[in-house]
C-alpha cells in the first residue's frame, strides 16, 4: 500500500498520521510493468503522494532543535521504544517523528518475521542493531525509489503505450508541474543534494570504515550519488516530454555546478574512493557528464558552440548510458549523440580519442532517435562516420558492417535504409598491386584501370575505372564502381567457405572478421524485419553451407560459430523446419538417433534411449574454450536456435540431441563456469532455463526425452542443484533491485527477474509432472550450490555462499516478501500450491520459525488495497488447495480468524468503488465454499455471525443478472447457502433468513426463479461448452434446490415449484428424447432435483402427466442399461449412484403415468432382470439406499403390472428374499410388498413366493408386529402379507406352518399393542425420542408444557400405527369365516376355524408377549373411534394420558372401527357357537357383550329403539371407508345383530 495514515501493531505501534512517503510502494502502484490497479486507486494514490513528489528528498525532515522532546510528548509508546527511536533517528539522520513513521513503514512492508515476534528482537542489543542496519537500508532505498517515481511519471506523460498515460499526463499539468514549477524544485534538489555531499557525507576516503551492521559511508555516498542522477535524470526527461528549453537561470546554475567540480572535483576524494569502492568514480563522472548532456538542448543544431567546459576524455566513455530503463535510454541517446556530434565537430580530440568516439557513436545509433538524427541532411552524423566506413569497403568491412548493423537495429525505417544503402554502394577500395593489377596512374593520387582485374570470386573491376588513392597506411585505392555491397559479402563468405574446404587451418583473420559482421548484420537485420527473409535467402543459403563446411574442421572457429548460429537463429523463429533439416546429422551440433527398435527393446528393458547420442563438436567449444574465458556468445546462440525449434515443432534427432546435451552437460555446470560479467551471466542463465520451461511445456517432444530432462532437474547433482540455486537467489533479490546502482526498471533488473521468474515456472511445473515423483524428494533436501547469487558482483571467479539452506518450500515461500516484481510473488505461490497438492510433508513444517512471518506478510498484501490481482487471486488459491491436505497451513492463517475472514468480505464484493473484480471474488468463494465444504468451524462460526458475510455472497445473485457475473461465482454461492442452510437448526440465523428473503422475493422475477432459468438454459443450450456450467454452476444449484426442498420448504411459492419441475422435465425430454446419447451425467442431476421435488411438493407436479409419459422409454432403457452392467469389469461405464437416480426418476414417473404405462414398458425393455441382478450386486457391496430404490419400483412395478411374466415367480421371489438380510428392515418392508402384489394378482401361483419371504424373515416380520411404533413401515407389510395369503391359508400351512401359526399370533398381538399405543402418545414420543427433542429447545420452566405437547413428528408416527391397526384388523378378519355364512349357512363347520382372540372381556397387558388378546382389545379400538368421533369438536382425546388432540385421521380410524366391530361380531359368534364354550361362559360373553356395546351404541345411534335394518345395510357398510364416521346403516344393523346375540340361549 503506497500510503499507511495508521497502523497498530500489537502494543509497540500508536496511531498517528503519516507524513513521510513510502517510494518503493508508489513505484510498485504507478511502474505499470506488474501491477495494473484502478484508474481511480492510482490517482487516489497519487494525490496523497503529490506534495511528497514535488518536494523530493525535502519532504523528510532533518532533525532540529527539540524535535525529540516534542515528538515523544504526543507518542503514546513506551520509554524503551522512545530510546529506540532516538538511536534511530540518530542513524538515519531525521526527525524523530519522521523516524517513528519509517519504523512503521518497514514493519508493514518490509519486515520479514511475525508481528509477534518485535518485542523479543528490541530486547537483544545485537538483535537491535542489526534491525537498525536493516532500517537504514529500507530508507536509503525508498529516497531512491521515490525519486525514481518522479521521473517515471514526467517520462511517461507523453508515452502512449503507458496504461497510466493519461492519468499522469493530467497530473502533471493539474497538479505537479502547475504553473511550471516543477523545474525550479528539481533544480533546487540538484544544488541541495550536490551541497550535501560537501557535508558529513565526504569524508576523508582514509577515516571511512567498511561497512559493518550498519551501512558505512561508503553506502551512504554511494545512495548520495544515485539520488543525484535520478534527480538530473529527471531534469532531462522533463525537458524532453514538455518541449521546453532551460531558462537562463537554470543554464547559469548547472554550468556553475558542473564548472565547479562539487564532489568529483576533488581529486583526493576521488584517490581514496577507488582503493574501496571503484564504481563510485564512474558515478561521478558520469555525473558531469550527465550534466553536460543536459545543459544542451534536444532541438538545437548540433553544430553548437563550445560552451567553455573542458571534457575529458573518458567522460566520453562513461556518457554510454548503458543499463537505463528504456524511457531514459532513448532520450539519453539522443542528447548524448547530439553531444558527441558536437564534440567531434568542436572540440580538438587527439587522434588516439577517435576510436572512442566512434565506439560510443555505433553504441547509441542503435536507438531510435540517434538514428534518426544519423539519417538527417543536416549534421546527422552520417558525415562523420559513414564517409570514413564508405571509402574503406570492402578491403576493411567492419566499419561500414558495424556502423549498418547498429543502424539496422535501431527501429524498421532505419533498416531499409540501410538495405538501401548496402544494395548500392559508390565505391569499391582494395590495396594497389601494380604488378597485379593492369592500372595505371593518369595524375597524383589517381588512377585508371586499363583492363578488367578481379578483386573477389565473382567481384570484378571493369576496365577503364577511374580510382583515387585513399589516405591510409596502406595503398589503397577506390575505384568508382557502384556495386551492390550483398554480393560482396556472399563473396567473402565463399572465399571463406573455399578456404575451410581446402583444409586451412588457420582462416585468414580480415576474412574471418568480415563474415561475422556480415553475420551480425544479418542478423540485426531479420530480427527489426523478419519480412526481409525472402530477399535475404542467398545470404542465409550461404551460412548453411558454410556452417556445414565449418563443422568438419576439428576446432572451428568460436567467433565464426558464434555468428552462424545467432543469425540461423533468427531466421529459424520463421522457417525452423527448412533450416534444422539443413542442419541434421551435422558433426558440430549434438544429435540423437532413436532407432525404431528401441520401443520394443525397452519394453523387455535392455535397450538405452540414449545409446545413440553424441554431443559434437560444440561440447568442445563450449565447456571448453567458452568456459575458460567467460564468455559463451555460441551457447546463448545456440540455446535460441533450439527454443525456436522446439516453438516451431520440429522434433529432429538434431533437435532433441540439443536437448539432451544441455539438460545433461550444461545446466547442471552453469553454476561452477567463471562469467567474465554480471550481465553475461544472467543472459546466459535466462537463455538456458527458457530453453528448458520450453522443453518441459512442449508435448510433442520424445517421451525419453522429456523424462531425461524432469530427471535431470529433479537430481541434486546435475540441473536441478542449478534450479535450485537460482529459485534461492531470486527470494533475496529484492535487496539486490533496491541497491542504488539498479533501477527497478532497468536492464539487468528485468534480466534478473526473468531468470527468477523462469526458474519458479520450471520448478511448478515439475512438482506437476508424474515422472518427477520420484526424485522430488530429493529436491526439496537438496542444498543448492554455492555458486554466484543473482544480482551479486560481477567477477572472474567463482563466488562464495552459504553452506546452510532451508527447504525449498520455505525458499519459495521467501517470495512472500518481494514487493518489487509481484510477478515473482504470484508465480511463488502458484508453485506452494502444487507443493500443498503434491506433497505429503506439512508445509508449516517445513517453514518453521518463518512461518508467522510468511502469514502476516501474506495477509498484509492480502489486505492491501494496491496490490496486485494476481498475488491475491494465487493466495486464495493456495489456501483453497491447502484445506484438504494441508490443513496445518489452513488452520495457521485461521489463527486468528478475523485475520484472513474479514479481508475476504470486502473482496467478495463486486459493487462499489474499487470493486476487485470478478477473478478475485471467484477465489474469495472458492475459498470459502472450501471451507465449508471441509468443515472448518472456526471459519463458519465466524462467518455466520457477520452480517456483511451474507449479504457480500448473496449480491452475486440479487445484484447481477446473468452475464453479468461468471458462472463459477454464481455456483460457488449456490454451494455455500446450501451448506449453511444444511448445517442450520430448524431456525437459521438472521443474517441467512434474511439472505434467504432476498433471493426468494415474492414477486416473479425473484432471483432464484432468474438464475434457475439461466441454468436450464444452459443446459439446454449444451453444458459441456462450459467447464464452469458443467461442474461447478450446475451441480451447486441441484444442491441449493435439494436442500431448500429438504429443509427449508417455506421460502418455496406453489407457482415457483411448477415453474421449476416443469422446466426440469422439459430438460430431461430433451436429454432423453433427443436422437443423440443423451448426457448421463446431467440426465442423472436433472432427476435427482426432480425427485426432490415431487417427493416433498408433489401436488405441484401432478399437472405434467402428459410429459411425463413421454419419460418413461428412455428413463427405463437407462434403468436397464446400468442394471445389466452392475458388477461387470467396466466399471466406468455405471456406478450404484447412476443406477439408484435413474430407478428412482422412473419409479416417481410410474407413480404419475396411466396404469398400463408400466406394462407398456416392461414389455418393451427388460427391466426386471436388470433390476433383480443390480439387486443382488449392490447388496454385497453395500449400497442399500440404491437397492432400497430399486425394491421400491420392483414393487411398483408388481402393483401396476406383471414383471413375473419377465423371469419365473420362483426366480424374482427367491432372488429378493435371498438378496436382502433380515436385518434391512427398511428393504424387507419392499420386498413383503412385492411378494404381497404378487399373491394378490397370481393367486395361488404366488402364495409360493410369499410364504418363502415369511419362512426365511419370519422373526423381522413377527419383531415388525411387536413393535409397530418403531417399525411401522415393515408392520404393514406383514399385516398386509398375512392377508394376502388368508385366502390360501390351508397351502401356507402346508408349505410352512410355523410362519402361518407366529405370524398370524403376531398379527393378533398388534392389535393389541397397536390399540395400547395409540391410547398412550406420551409413551410412543418418548420411545421415538420426541420428548427430549421438544425439552432441549426450551427453557426450565417450561419442561411440563413440553412434556404435554405431542410434536408433529409423534403424529405422524401414531397415524402410521393407526394404518398398521387397520391392516392388522384386515389380516385377521380375512383369515376367520364370513359372518353371514356363520350365523345363515346350513351345517357350518365352526370347529374348521380358529379363535384368534380368548372368548372373554378381560383386560390383556399389553407388555406380556405371550399373553392372548381377548375380545376386549377389539372393543377398546370401538372406544377409541367413539371418543374421537363424538369429542372431536372439544379438542379432547380419550388418551388415558390427559393429552390433547394429537390429530389421529378420523377416515382411517372409522374404518379400523367398521373392521373391529365386524370381527369382534365373527370371533364372538364362533365362540358362542363353539361346543367347547361352556354354557357359563357363554353367557358371559353375552353378557360382557351387551355392556360394551350397548355403551358405543349409545353414543353413535343416540338413546333410540332399534330400527329395522334396510335392506342394503350390508352394501352400506362399504361406504365407511370413504367417510370420517361409520354408516349409520351399518351400525343399526350391527345393533340389531347384537342384540339377538346376548338375548339367544
Amino acid at each position: 500500500m503506497a500510503r499507511i495514515w495508521t497502523r497498530a501493531l500489537g502494543d509497540h505501534l500508536g496511531s498517528t498520521v503519516c507524513m513521510v512517503p513510502l517510494g518503493k510502494a508508489l513505484w510498485g502502484v504507478i511502474c505499470g510493468t506488474y501491477v495494473l490497479p484502478s484508474d481511480e486507486v492510482v490517482g487516489d494514490e497519487l494525490q496523497q503522494a503529490a506534495p511528497h513528489l514535488r518536494a523530493g528528498l525535502r519532504a523528510y525532515a532533518k532533525p532540529s532543535g527539540d524535535h525529540f522532546d516534542r515528538w515523544a510528548k504526543t507518542a503514546k509508546v513506551t520509554e524503551k521504544e522512545k530510546n529506540f527511536v532516538k538511536k534511530l533517528s540518530d542513524l538515519l539522520d531525521l526527525s524523530a517523528g519522521h523516524s517513528w513513521e519509517v519504523f512503521q513503514f518497514f514493519l508493514v512492508n518490509e519486515y520479514t518475521k511475525a508481528d509477534s515476534s518485535l518485542a523479543d528482537l528490541l530486547t537483544s542489543q545485537r538483535d537491535e542493531e542489526s534491525f537498525r542496519a536493516h532500517l537504514l537500508r529500507f530508507y536509503l532505498g525508498d529516497r531512491l525509489h521515490l525519486l525514481r517515481c518522479l521521473r517515471h511519471i514526467v517520462a511517461n506523460t507523453a508515452n502512449p503505450q503507458h496504461p497510466y498515460q493519461n492519468l499522469f499526463s493530467d497530473f502533471m499539468r493539474d497538479v505537479l508541474d502547475k504553473g511550471g514549477t516543477l523545474e525550479n524544485c528539481l533544480l533546487q534538489q540538484v544544488i541541495n543534494n550536490n551541497n550535501g555531499s560537501n557535508g558529513s557525507t565526504c569524508v576523508a576516503a582514509s577515516s571511512m570504515p567498511p561497512d559493518g551492521p550498519i551501512p558505512g559511508p561508503s553506502t551512504r555516498l554511494a545512495h548520495h550519488l544515485a539520488e543525484l542522477q535520478e534527480i538530473l535524470a529527471t531534469l532531462l526527461v522533463y525537458y524532453s516530454s514538455t518541449g521546453r528549453s532551460p531558462s537562463p537561470a537554470t543554464f547559469k546554475s548547472l554550468v556553475q555546478l558542473a564548472q565547479g567540480g562539487g564532489l568529483g572535483g576533488r581529486p583526493d576524494l576521488q584517490e581514496g574512493l577507488r582503493e574501496i569502492h571503484t564504481p563510485l568514480v564512474e558515478t561521478l563522472d558520469a555525473t558531469h557528464t550527465l550534466l553536460l548532456v543536459l545543459i544542451i538542448n534536444v532541438d538545437m543544431p548540433t553544430s553548437i558552440r563550445r560552451t567553455g567546459m573542458d571534457m575529458k576524455p573518458s567522460q566520453l566513455g562513461y556518457a554510454n548510458p548503458g543499463q537505463g530503463d528504456k524511457l531514459l535510454l532513448r532520450l539519453a541517446s539522443s542528447v548524448v549523440y547530439s553531444l558527441m556530434c558536437a564534440t567531434a565537430n568542436c572540440l580538438p580530440l587527439a587522434p588516439a580519442h577517435q576510436p572512442v568516439l566512434s565506439s560510443l557513436a555505433k553504441t547509441l545509433l542503435a536507438q531510435d532517435p540517434p538514428a534518426d538524427l544519423f539519417w538527417a541532411e543536416e549534421d546527422g552524423g552520417a558525415g562523420l562516420l559513414l564517409p570514413h566506413a564508405l571509402e574503406v569497403f570492402p578491403y576493411e568491412v567492419e566499419p561500414l558492417l558495424s556502423l549498418a548493423t547498429a543502424l539496422a537495429g535501431a527501429n524498421p525505417d532505419s533498416c531499409l535504409k540501410v538495405i538501401e544503402l548496402l544494395s548500392e554502394v559508390p565505391y569499391l577500395t582494395w590495396p594497389l598491386e601494380l604488378g597485379d593489377c593492369p592500372v595505371q596512374q593518369v595524375r597524383e593520387g589517381g588512377y585508371c584501370t586499363m583492363a578488367s582485374f578481379q578483386l573477389l570470386p565473382s567481384i570484378t573491376v571493369p576496365p577503364r575505372t577511374c580510382g583515387s588513392l585513399v589516405p591510409a597506411n596502406v595503398r589503397l585505392v577506390a575505384w568508382n564502381t557502384p556495386t551492390n555491397a550483398w554480393q560482396v559479402l556472399l563473396a567473402i563468405m565463399n572465399m571463406l567457405g573455399l578456404e575451410v574446404s581446402s583444409g586451412a587451418t588457420v582462416a585468414d583473420p580480415q576474412v574471418m572478421k568480415a563474415v561475422c559482421s556480415t553475420l551480425q548484420l544479418m542478423t540485426a537485420v531479420l530480427a527489426t524485419l523478419p519480412a526481409q527473409l525472402p530477399a535475404l535467402v542467398h545470404v542465409v543459403h550461404e551460412s548453411l553451407v558454410l556452417l556445414r563446411r565449418v563443422s568438419h574442421v576439428s576446432r572451428p572457429p568460436g567467433e565464426l560459430v558464434a555468428a552462424l548460429l545467432a543469425m540461423l537463429a533468427e531466421v529459424s523463429s520463421q522457417e525452423a523446419k527448412s533450416v534444422w533439416t539443413e542442419l541434421e546429422g551435422s558433426p558440430l551440433l549434438p544429435y540423437l538417433a532413436l532407432p525404431e527398435s528401441s520401443a520394443s527393446g525397452a519394453k523387455r528393458g535392455k535397450a538405452d534411449p540414449f545409446v545413440g547420442y553424441r554431443a559434437g563438436g560444440l561440447r568442445a567449444l563450449v565447456c571448453g574454450e567458452e568456459a575458460a574465458m567467460g564468455t559463451y556468445p555460441i551457447l546463448r546462440s545456440y540455446t535460441s536456435l533450439l527454443a525456436a525449434a522446439i516453438k516451431g515443432g520440429v522434433r529432429t534427432g538434431s533437435v532433441q540431441g540439443g536437448v539432451v546435451f544441455m539438460a545433461r552437460e550444461v545446466t547442471g555446470a552453469l553454476m561452477r563456469w567463471c562469467y567474465r560479467t554480471q550481465e553475461e551471466r544472467d543472459k546466459l542463465f535466462e537463455c538456458c532455463l527458457t530453453l528448458l520451461h520450453h522443453t518441459l511445456e512442449d508435448p510433442g517432444l520424445d517421451t525419453s526425452v522429456h523424462t531425461l530432462v524432469v530427471r535431470q532437474l529433479v537430481d541434486r547433482s546435475s540441473a536441478g542443484r542449478t534450479l535450485l540455486s537460482v529459485v534461492e537467489s531470486g527470494a533475496s533479490l529484492e535487496g539486490v533491485l533496491s541497491l542504488p546502482s539498479h533501477s527497478p526498471a532497468s536492464t539487468q533488473a528485468l534480466h534478473l527477474t526473468r531468470t527468477a521468474q523462469m526458474a519458479l515456472s520450471i520448478l511448478h511445473r515439475l512438482v506437476g509432472e508424474e515422472s518427477s515423483t520420484e526424485g522430488l524428494s530429493q529436491l526439496l533436501r537438496a542444498t543448492p550450490f554455492p555458486g554466484v547469487p543473482l544480482g551479486s558482483s560481477p567477477g572472474v571467479g567463482r563466488g562464495q555462499g552459504s553452506s546452510a539452506t532451508p527447504h525449498l518450500a520455505l525458499t519459495v515461500a521467501l517470495y512472500a516478501h518481494q514487493r518489487l516484481n509481484p510477478r515473482l510473488l504470484y508465480l511463488a505461490l502458484r508453485t506452494l500450491t502444487r507443493f500443498a497438492q503434491k506433497l505429503d510433508v506439512p508445509l508449516v513444517a517445513c517453514f518453521g520459525a518463518e512461518a508467522d512471518g510468511i502469514r502476516d506478510a501474506l495477509l498484509r498484501r492480502l489486505e492491501s488495497p494496491t496490490e496486485d490481482v494476481g498475488v491475491k487471486v494465487a493466495l486464495l488459491r493456495l489456501l483453497t488447495a491447502s484445506t484438504t491436505r494441508q490443513q496445518g497451513l489452513t488452520n495457521a492463517f485461521l489463527t486468528p480468524p478475523e485475520k484472513l475472514l474479514d479481508p475476504l468480505i470486502s473482496l467478495a464484493s463486486l459493487t462499489g468503488k474499487g470493486s476487485p473484480g470478478h477473478e478475485v471474488v471467484l477465489a474469495v468463494v472458492e475459498l470459502v465454499d472450501a471451507l465449508w465444504s471441509q468443515k472448518y468451524s472456526t471459519a463458519t462460526c465466524h462467518m455466520q455471525a457477520k452480517k456483511e458475510f451474507c449479504d457480500a455472497l448473496t449480491c452475486p445473485l440479487t445484484s447481477h443478472k446473468p452475464g453479468e457475473v461468471s458462472d463459477a461465482i454464481v455456483g460457488h454461492c449456490f454451494s455455500i447457502l446450501a451448506r449453511q442452510l444444511f448445517c442450520a437448526d430448524s431456525s437459521p440465523p438472521a443474517s441467512l433468513s434474511a439472505a434467504m428473503d432476498r433471493l426468494f422475493s415474492p414477486d416473479s422475477s425473484s432471483s432464484v426463479s432468474m438464475w434457475s432459468e439461466h441454468v436450464l438454459s444452459k443446459v439446454e443450450d449444451g453444458w459441456k461448452k462450459s467447464r464452469d456450467v458443467r461442474e461447478v454452476l450446475v451441480p451447486a444449484w441441484r444442491d441449493f434446490v435439494v436442500v431448500v426442498v429438504m429443509r427449508a420448504r417455506s421460502w418455496l411459492t406453489p407457482q415457483l415449484k411448477v415453474k421449476l419441475a416443469g422446466d426440469i422435465l422439459e430438460g430431461l425430454l430433451q436429454q432423453v428424447g433427443s436422437s443423440e446419447e443423451p448426457d448421463q451425467p446431467l440426465t442423472l442431476l436433472l432427476a435427482e432435483v426432480y425427485i426432490a421435488l415431487v417427493k416433498h411438493c408433489s401436488k405441484c407436479t401432478l399437472f405434467a402427466a402428459g410429459l411425463v409419459s413421454c419419460l418413461v422409454s428412455p428413463v427405463g432403457n437407462l434403468v436397464q442399461q446400468h442394471g445389466r452392467l452392475a458388477g461387470s469389469t467396466t466399471q466406468s461405464c455405471t456406478s450404484a449412484s447412476t443406477l439408484g437416480l435413474a430407478t428412482a426418476l422412473l419409479h416417481q414417473l410410474l407413480l404419475r403415468c396411466q396404469p398400463d404405462t408400466a406394462q407398456q414398458l416392461l414389455a418393451q425393455f427388460p427391466v426386471v432382470p436388470a433390476l433383480l441382478h443390480a439387486t443382488e450386486t449392490y447388496m454385497k457391496s453395500g449400497d442399500e439406499e440404491v437397492v432400497g430404490e430399486m425394491v421400491s419400483l420392483l414393487a411398483t412395478l408388481c402393483r401396476t403390472a406383471h414383471p413375473w411374466e419377465e423371469v419365473s415367480p420362483s426366480t424374482f421371489s427367491s432372488t429378493l428374499t435371498l438378496a436382502v438380510p433380515s436385518t434391512k428392515t427398511s428393504l424387507l418392508s419392499g420386498v413383503v410388498w412385492c411378494m404381497v402384489w404378487g399373491v394378490r394378482h397370481m393367486g395361488a401361483m404366488g402364495v409360493e413366493g410369499g410364504v418363502n419371504v415369511a419362512a426365511v424373515h419370519l422373526q423381522a416380520l413377527c419383531g415388525s408386529l411387536a413393535i409397530p411404533h418403531k417399525e411401522p413401515n415393515l408392520a404393514l407389510a406383514s399385516a398386509a402379507l398375512v392377508e394376502a395369503l388368508a385366502p390360501h391359508a390351508g397351502l401356507w400351512i402346508v408349505l410352512h406352518q410355523a410362519s402361518y401359526t407366529q405370524l398370524t399370533a403376531a398379527t393378533t398381538r398388534c392389535i393389541h399393542t397397536t390399540k395400547h399405543l395409540l391410547c398412550t402418545p406420551r409413551f410412543v414420543q418418548r420411545e421415538l425420542g420426541g420428548e427430549s427433542g421438544s425439552r432441549s429447545g426450551g427453557a426450565t420452566s417450561a419442561i411440563s408444557d413440553a412434556a404435554a405437547t405431542i410434536t408433529p413428528a409423534t403424529t405422524a408416527a401414531l397415524n402410521k400405527m393407526l394404518n398398521v391397526l387397520c391392516a392388522c384388523l384386515s389380516a385377521i378378519q380375512s383369515l376367520g369365516p364370513d359372518l353371514t355364512d356363520l350365523l345363515c349357512g346350513p351345517g357350518s363347520d365352526v370347529g374348521a376355524w380358529t379363535l384368534f382372540f380368548h372368548p372373554s372381556f378381560r383386560t390383556v397387558s399389553a407388555h406380556d408377549p405371550s399373553a392372548q388378546p381377548s375380545l376386549a382389545s377389539l372393543t377398546a379400538v370401538l372406544e377409541l373411534y367413539d371418543s374421537h368421533a363424538s369429542k372431536e369438536s372439544r379438542g379432547v382425546s380419550p388418551c388415558r394420558s390427559g393429552a390433547p388432540e394429537i390429530g389421529l385421521s378420523l377416515q382411517v380410524l372409522a374404518l379400523c372401527a367398521e373392521k373391529a366391530l365386524l370381527l369382534l361380531l365373527t370371533q364372538a359368534t364362533l365362540a358362542l357357537m363353539s361346543p367347547d364354550t361352556a354354557p357359563r361362559d357363554a353367557q358371559r360373553i353375552r353378557q360382557n357383550m351387551a355392556d360394551d356395546m350397548n355403551s358405543f351404541f349409545h353414543h353413535s345411534l343416540g338413546r333410540r329403539p332399534p330400527a329395522s335394518p334396510l335392506p342394503i345395510a350390508m352394501a352400506g357398510a362399504s361406504t365407511a371407508g370413504g367417510n370420517t364416521h361409520i354408516s349409520l346403516d351399518y351400525l343399526r344393523l350391527a345393533q340389531q345383530l347384537v342384540t339377538r346375540l346376548c338375548v339367544t340361549k
